[in-house]
């Protein structure tokens, strides 16, 4: 593994009388794309939840470049190089695609009419065009964001996502919704942000992305971590083919 950039050291979070992650503990190395699996509440949106903010950690720490994230409001670890997408897209649909990679430079209000506020930089533009063809919208520019078709507009709330300009990118769920031919591209292109620089954390159920994507993996089950491990050494867990590999919904991704 590559020098480590991103740490969380054995986090517990609970709701009530559940607990939702268990101790939980990842070292993620510089430039790597890490993948977190496991079955439906496994724990793994709470804990990209803890990672960005949005939930405080009951036990734990979580660091990136050796700062401290834990106990950080959600802008701040954004400023300090944390940026997320989120299973269902939440772009700003009646703007267009290149004011929603504008926003993400963290400039600009919204106003009751959809405008951006404050005047454009030329330079933000510009550098917003170059993401958007990253992703391959560059001819999209123009058109308003909830126009788009969904594969469409993943690729846009990565673009902006990228324009926070992170050290570290969480992505929940990114091919959710996508048809194969679509999940195929998104894979692609998250290996060419990593290849840009860019440590990479992504839950995906579709295993065929997440086994074809990622350098290592990491297993929750009912909020504990069960394996980690290379792509390859975790198909072939004989606990997580029981906890998850071997169950339909599983085998259904992989099909």
């Amino acid at each position: 593994m590559a020098d480590t950039i991103f740490t969380v050291r054995s986090v517990t979070k609970a709701f009530g009388g559940l607990t939702a992650l268990k101790a939980v503990t990842l070292e993620v190395g510089r430039e790597e794309i890490f993948a977190v699996i496991g079955p439906n509440g496994a724990g793994k949106t709470t804990l990209f939840n803890v990672i960005s903010g949005v939930y405080r950690p009951d036990e734990g720490e979580i660091y990136l470049a050796g700062r401290p994230l834990h106990g950080l409001t959600t802008h701040r670890i954004a400023r300090l190089g944390v940026a997320r997408t989120f299973q269902i897209t939440r772009l700003f649909k009646q703007l267009t695609v290149l004011d929603n990679v504008v926003l993400g430079f963290g400039r600009g209000d919204i106003d009751p009419r959809g405008l951006v506020g404050g005047a454009r930089r030329p330079a933000e533009v510009e550098r917003a065009k170059e993401l958007l063809a990253a992703v391959g919208l560059k001819d999209s520019a123009g058109l308003t964001a909830g126009t788009l078709a969904y594969g469409d507009q993943r690729r846009l709330e990565l673009a902006r996502a990228m324009a926070m300009d992170p050290t570290l990118l969480l992505l929940d769920e990114p091919c959710a919704g996508l048809t194969h031919h679509e999940a195929l591209e998104l894979a692609a292109l998250i290996r060419r942000l990593k290849d840009s620089g860019v440590t990479v954390v992504l839950v995906e159920h579709n295993m065929y992305v997440a086994m074809g994507v990622a350098d290592r993996v990491a297993v929750l089950d009912h909020g504990e971590k069960i394996a980690e491990g290379s792509p390859e050494a975790i198909q072939r867990d004989p606990v997580v083919i029981e906890a998850y590999l071997g169950r339909g919904e599983a085998g259904e991704d992989r099909a």
